[in-house]
This record gives C-alpha cells, structure tokens and sequence, in this order.
C-alpha cells in the first residue's frame, strides 16, 4: 500500500458523529433567572471543540486526575449522560496505522495494514490529556497570517496513528455555542488543565519556569476551581505575553528548522521566526489497549484558550 503524508499545523484532537439512537441530549450552561431553559442540540449536532468543552466542563477533580495519568479516562469513570460526549470524540469505525515522522516537526509518513477494531473493543478505548507548546509564526507579508506547528515530534519518531472520520461521517450542519455560553464553561473547566494535566515529558519543547508563568497566565485568569471563582491570582494581568526570546537557544534554532520548508516553497513570503509566539495548548490522544498513547490527525481548534 503506498504510503501518504498528512500535514498536522494545529491542536488535533479526534470527532465523531454518533448514530441517532446513540445521541443524548445535552444540556447548555443555565441561562439566567427569569428565563426559560431550552434543551441543546444532541450532542453529534455539536463542533467537536464544543463536544470536549461540555465533557470537560463535566468532570470531577477526579476525573481530571485520570484524563492526566497515563492510564487516561474510560467509559466506566463517567455517568451515561458523559459517555455520549466521551464516544463522541471518538472515531467510529476505529482504526489506526503505524506512522513514521517525515523531517522534523508533524508529518506523517503512514505505512503497514490498518488495524481495526469492534464495537466492544472501540469501548475499551481512553483518553488522555497532556499539556504543550505550539508556536505562532507570522508570515513576512502579512503579520496578521501565522503559520502554527503543534504536535512536534523528531525526524524518524514511530506513532501510532488514528485518521479521524471520513468526509461523509463529519456532520453536514453543526450547532455551536454561543460565546457566552463557552465562556461559561471554560470558567467552570477552570484551572483545572494546570492542576492535573502535566507537559508531556518528551516534547521538544519543555518551558522554562520563566516562559512557563507567561503560557500560564491567560489560563490563570479563570476560575479558580472548576468555576468556583473568577478572581485572576494576583499580577496574573501584568504578565506580557511569551515572545521568541523565551525560548532557549536550541528550541529558538528549532522555529528556523520548522520555518525553512515553508521558505522554501515560497521564497517571496517567508515565515519570520524572531516573531515567533509561543502558546499553551492541551494535546489529546487514545490510550488503546495493546497499543498504547495513539495520536490523531483529525483536525480540532479550542483547546489553546481554555
């Protein structure tokens, strides 16, 4: 089978859309005093970054602990009403296939059969949350158009590889939230992420505790406890943003690496990496029996500003 490359430049997290009889309601942040609850769409009506906010926004601080450890969060942590938004971050049919890193950063090379797996099997599979650094890196013509690198991982680095959902499983017609009402949840998710969800120890680019205090602060500006709380810690807001001279010589010589294809290709318009922005963003995966942390490729945008 001849191997094909996947380009992967923003946080990937994995949707899928469950059958009809398979979607539970899901109730969306209370609405004020006075006014009349309207019951949400079904959870397979929503984005996919919407469906992990309203999972995320359910959790205990003891289903965080799980969504951190290397073990991850399974169907049976969770109450059924969890488990329709659990299911529905994961592929159905799932498979995966082996990947080998092509050039440094996040390219695939998949290659060997594609393994697949039941319905019973599909089930038994978890997720796992870790924390890492994506880098903003505007283009010379336009400041305001960036490329993002996210998902970096070594030249040669084998992976196993989930490839999402095909084109016909992806909803035709989604129902987002509201900005208030993801700003509810993302200050009832709170700080949690910084509790219990650790960097993962082998990215290549682990912060220092000084570019460390600069990707926490935005975060630091929610609640304090899963929502309990909305006061930012003190001098949280006079932290300024984390910039190119953050990082250290090797991960400033890395952004020149990731930078080069893209001049290459377009030598009128190159990328400007001393303009390089740093954020936080969280990484999710499948913890799969017999295989171990499986990465996506499935494209979700949301979890860098929690």
């Amino acid at each position: 089978m001849r191997p094909f490359h996947a380009t992967i430049l923003a946080c990937l997290v994995p949707f899928a859309v469950l059958p009809a009889a398979a979607q539970t309601t899901v109730l969306a942040p209370s609405p004020p005093p006075g006014h009349q609850r309207t019951p949400a769409p079904a959870i397979g009506a929503r984005t996919p970054a919407d469906r992990l906010l309203l999972l995320l926004a359910s959790l205990t601080r003891g289903d965080w602990r799980a969504l951190g450890s290397p073990r991850g969060l399974g169907l049976g942590d969770l109450t059924p009403e969890q488990r329709a938004m659990f299911l529905s971050l994961l592929p159905d049919p799932f498979s995966i296939r082996e990947g080998h890193v092509h050039r440094f950063g996040s390219s695939y090379y998949l290659q060997g059969e594609t393994v697949s797996f039941t319905t019973e099997e599909r089930a038994q599979v978890r997720l796992r949350l870790r924390r890492e650094v994506r880098l903003v890196v505007p283009e010379a013509r336009d400041a305001h158009t960036a490329r993002v690198f996210a998902y970096l991982r070594p030249e040669g680095a084998r992976v196993w590889v989930n490839q999402g959902h095909s084109a016909e499983q992806v909803p035709k017609q989604t129902t987002p939230l509201t900005a208030d009402e993801t700003l509810a949840l993302r200050e009832r998710i709170g700080q949690q992420p910084l509790r219990y969800i650790a960097f993962a120890a082998d990215a290549p680019l682990l912060p220092g505790p000084q570019l460390l205090r600069k990707l926490e602060a935005p975060w630091r500006r929610l609640g304090r406890d899963g929502g309990a709380s909305t006061a930012a810690p003190r001098n949280s807001r006079s932290v300024s943003a984390p910039t190119f001279r953050e990082l250290s010589p090797e991960q400033q010589a890395l952004v020149g690496l990731l930078a080069e294809p893209w001049r290459e290709q377009n030598p009128d318009n190159p990328l400007r990496p001393e303009a390089t922005r740093p954020e936080m963003y969280l990484r999710l995966s499948f913890v799969v029996p017999g295989y171990g942390e499986v990465e996506t490729i499935s494209h979700f945008h949301g979890l860098e500003a929690l």
